[in-house]
């Protein structure tokens, strides 16, 4: 009985609690960077987008959102998951620029979690949380990150490939 109630007392111990703290660190470090970032972007979607990529693709899914037939009436040469992507979240929200560049925020989101997952795996917990932190960090990722371009939810699936190894 006595050691039971020894038991019971010591799980809330300051030494414990700073135990269970000092291993949830870089989980709590991966996804505030991952969160701040995807905040701060999500508030930046109305900017001018140098890249030609963009324009054409969002042209392209308001053509198969019209009701155009995608590979026949209008041209497109990438496989067709971006577009069927594009379409969605045009039907879902409308069709707009914010709606497809929110999207591809959450897809680099997923992309810098999946990152660091595999950092961790491969050197350890803080090799994660400091790949999060670098992907946040890194300009060419905001600037890119949230621009409608095949390249991210293609990065979402070699991330996923090379997690599934």
């Amino acid at each position: 009985m006595e050691q039971s109630l020894t038991a019971q007392s010591d799980t809330g111990h300051p030494s414990q609690v700073g135990q269970r703290l000092s291993r949830l660190a870089p989980a709590l470090l991966t996804l505030a960077s991952v969160a701040g970032w995807v905040a701060v972007e999500l508030g930046h979607l109305d900017f001018f987008s140098f890249e030609d990529d963009e324009g054409t693709f969002l042209l392209t899914a308001r053509a198969v959102y019209d009701g155009h037939a995608l590979y026949r009436e209008v041209w497109f040469n990438y496989l067709s998951g971006l577009m069927n992507l594009l379409v969605l979240v045009f039907r879902v929200g409308g069709v707009s620029l914010t709606g497809p560049r929110a999207l591809m925020v959450v897809l680099t989101a997923i992309t810098m979690l999946l990152a660091s997952r595999i950092a961790r795996r491969a050197f350890g917990r803080w090799a994660g949380a400091l790949t999060a932190l670098l992907l946040v960090l890194v300009p060419a990722v905001s600037s890119m990150g949230r621009s409608v371009m095949a390249e991210i939810p293609a990065t979402v699936c070699g991330a996923l490939a090379i997690l599934a190894l």
